[in-house]
């Protein structure tokens, strides 16, 4: 495997690892639950808040103080991501997605496509089956592809770059050499395309400094 790459997956790794630890399994626990219930309370906004999602268009529907809108995000949410997806995920998945994207767009008192926020979400349900998506993520998939990309493509895009790259064999290879283990797979390479959207040198300065620490990093 060609060196950066190698690093690229390692510092993907890490970097999920953490984020875990802090509070995407926290989350996990939460969409089973509905988001709701004494230990999740207010966990919906913490999440769209830690994630930079209140922004843009769709910021006066997250914040703090609308509570009714970002309710009603979350319940739209839950309905279409709660049940188990089926053997033909990679369908079904991108069917529920447009469908979550296209009600909320649809309430008259939201009216904002929020693509990223919602596969966010459906994440924390189906975390196994699902990457996540943003801007940085689009433009660097739609680099590697050569095509637009969009909500409507970006499922069955990304999965077929991940089989393209042999990403499953790489990333494992990468966790029996450095200890370290990751069990969801496709978030990782949606955090590999993020670290492509960098520009070269902040690439670079990330990788250096990795390399040069990977022998004082606790990997067991």
């Amino acid at each position: 495997m060609d060196p950066a790459k190698e690093l690229t997956i390692l510092w993907a790794i890490i970097e999920q690892r953490y984020l875990y630890r802090r509070h995407d399994a926290h989350w996990i626990r939460a969409a089973k639950t509905a988001w709701e219930g004494p230990r999740y309370e207010n966990e919906y906004y913490n999440f769209v808040k830690s994630y930079g999602l209140i922004r843009g268009k769709a910021a006066k529907h997250l914040s703090e103080k609308n509570n009714t809108d970002r309710k009603e995000i979350q319940q739209i949410c839950h309905k279409h991501f709660y049940h188990p997806l089926t053997s033909n995920f990679r369908d079904e998945a991108r069917e529920r997605w447009l469908n979550a994207i296209e009600e909320i767009r649809n309430k008259r008192n939201i009216g904002v496509s929020l693509p990223s926020l919602t596969l966010k979400t459906f994440w924390f349900y189906h975390p196994e089956l699902l990457p996540m998506y943003d801007s940085q993520v689009r433009t660097s998939l739609s680099k590697e592809d050569g095509s637009k990309i969009n909500e409507h493509n970006f499922l069955e895009k990304f999965y077929h770059y991940y089989e393209e790259h042999n990403y499953a064999s790489e990333i494992s290879s990468v966790v029996k050499k450095y200890g370290l283990d990751y069990p969801y797979y496709y978030r990782l390479i949606d955090k590999v395309l993020w670290f492509k959207s960098f520009d070269k040198r902040k690439r670079d300065t990330i990788l250096k400094r990795l390399s040069t620490s990977i022998k004082t990093l606790p990997f067991h």
